[in-house]
């Protein structure tokens, strides 16, 4: 299968699952934040109220740095996330 083919495939499949994205990615509503929060709270008591904390693994960069504890920001490559 050519380069040319392979690129055409792959544009497909990611439409095809961007057009299910509504069906399947919603974001909680107050109610259930408030339980994700508490279970967050529970599992890790040292993570700071509000804070976003875990997205599928992939990092969130940040587009500029905290002011404080700069250094718990910091990826093991250096970059702010």
């Amino acid at each position: 299968m050519g380069a040319g083919t392979m690129s055409v495939y792959r544009d497909r499949v990611a439409n095809a699952i961007v057009s299910l994205r509504d069906n399947y990615i919603t974001w909680p509503n107050a109610r259930e934040r408030e339980q994700i929060a508490m279970k967050w709270k529970e599992e890790f008591p040292d993570i700071p109220p509000g804070l976003v904390s875990a997205v599928d693994g992939t990092y969130v960069f940040l587009a500029f740095a905290p002011s404080l504890e700069r250094n718990d920001y910091n990826t093991r490559m250096k970059d702010m996330a």
